[in-house]
């Protein structure tokens, strides 16, 4: 997740895996306060799958790659947002959720890209 600042309403940018094969999100707020947007990509299986989210200027991009697969694939279209122009400083982290309060979730990872 990508965010302008740490409060609530801030303006993101964010790529999820969705729990077991339930495939890709990603997920951005265009201006302060505004909506949320998503897109979802059932078809890819997120448990064997490679991350990148890139930035140039205010115009955001995910890509993901399969394992064993050299080819960054882009999920959807570039998304712009009004980050601040006067500022290059944001925010970035790791979120995981399991959108149910009965459940945890929890991220593993490999650097074996």
């Amino acid at each position: 997740m990508i965010r302008e600042t740490l409060d609530s309403g801030s303006v993101y940018f964010s790529l999820f895996v969705m729990g077991g094969s339930n495939g890709l999100s990603k997920q951005w707020r265009t201006c302060y306060g505004c909506i949320t947007y998503g897109d979802i990509n059932a078809s890819v299986d997120g448990r064997n799958t490679g991350l990148r989210v890139t930035k140039i200027g205010n115009t955001f991009q995910a890509y993901f790659k399969i394992f064993g697969s050299d080819d960054w694939v882009p999920l959807g279209s570039a998304e712009t947002l009004e980050f601040s122009p006067w500022s290059d400083m944001f925010d970035v982290g790791i979120a995981v959720t399991s959108n149910d309060n009965s459940k945890t979730a929890e991220l593993s990872w490999s650097s074996n890209w």
